[in-house]
This record gives structure tokens, C-alpha cells and sequence, in this order.
């Protein structure tokens, strides 16, 4: 006798005696989540491979795509406006930084309004040649262009290397 059987039959026994509601319960959850029998049902999540929603290669195609566009100027302004209230506070500090890294910097809104008694030199990074290509940068500042994945920060931890300053203004909404 199979042990689905079992089950059955023992959960008949508990409805002809007429015991108690727990016990038949049990019996009856026990009959429906033991069957070896039945193939197991199949969910969207073991059907389909799972999304990623953080797919570095197709985000860095999207910010090349975004910036080869002929009305990419239209939302610019919004940009612009956040590199600036960036760079306001880091002239705000009182101090030279000698190596400052834009992470994310587009076409360098932050660092086109560096000054040479702020920062000594700025490393801009992005995934876009196309927006690197258009960075603009301070009178006077030392400048640097890497096209690389923000995540991928390895570059910097060479001790000659090593930033006093970073700086990731607006790339997260790009």
C-alpha cells in the first residue's frame, strides 16, 4: 500500500468517525503535499530565466546611444545645474585637493566649474567615449579622461593613484 494511500484511507477513517477538525486537517494537508506522483507545477521564475535588471553592458549602450543624440541638449540644463550646486560645494572647502575623480561625469558639468585653487588635477570617468569626448574642464585644472565602468574602481588603488576627492554628481539618474 502506497503512502499516499495510507493517507487516504486514514483521512476517510477520520470523516467516518468524525473526529476531530485538527486532526483531519493535518491528514488531509498531509495527503495533498505528499504525493510523489504529481509532477510539480511550473512558476514563471523556474520557467524563465531571471531578469537582470542591473546589466552594466546594456546601460553603458544606452549612455553611448543617449549621448549621440541630436536633442540630447533639452534636458542638459538640469545637469548642468546639478554639477554646478557639486562644484559650489566642494569650492566651499577650504583646501587644495590634488587629485579629484568625477565618477560618472558625462560631459564634466561638475568639472568645467573647478577651479585651479580647488583641485590641481581631475580624473574624469565614464562609459561613454562619446560624452568623455564632449567633457569640458576648468581653466587651468589638469585633466585626465578614463572610459571605464564605475564599478570597476581598480584603477585608483595604486598609492600615485589614490584620489583626495570623488565626486559622483548625476550619473545614477542617467
Amino acid at each position: 500500500m502506497s503512502q499516499t494511500h495510507l493517507l487516504k484511507c486514514l483521512s476517510r477513517l477520520c470523516i467516518a468517525r468524525n473526529e476531530s477538525n485538527y486532526l483531519r486537517n493535518n491528514v488531509a494537508f498531509l495527503v495533498r503535499n505528499s504525493s510523489t506522483k504529481t509532477s510539480k507545477q511550473k512558476t514563471a521564475s523556474s520557467v524563465y530565466r531571471a531578469m537582470n535588471i542591473f546589466d552594466r553592458k546594456a546601460k553603458a549602450l544606452q549612455r553611448e546611444r543617449s549621448a549621440r543624440r541630436e536633442d540630447y541638449h533639452l534636458a542638459e540644463y538640469i545637469k548642468e545645474e546639478i554639477g554646478w550646486r557639486t562644484a559650489d560645494r566642494i569650492l566651499d572647502i577650504k583646501r587644495v585637493f590634488k587629485n579629484a575623480v568625477e565618477l560618472g561625469a558625462s560631459r564634466g558639468y561638475v568639472s568645467r566649474h573647478l577651479l585651479p585653487d580647488s583641485v590641481e588635477k581631475v580624473t574624469l570617468c565614464d562609459t561613454s567615449k562619446t560624452h568623455l569626448d564632449k567633457a569640458i574642464v576648468g581653466d587651468g585644472v589638469k585633466f585626465e579622461k578614463i572610459v571605464m565602468d564605475e564599478e570597476n574602481i581598480d584603477v585608483f588603488s595604486r598609492e600615485q593613484c589614490r584620489p583626495d576627492c570623488v565626486i559622483f554628481s548625476s550619473a545614477l539618474g542617467e
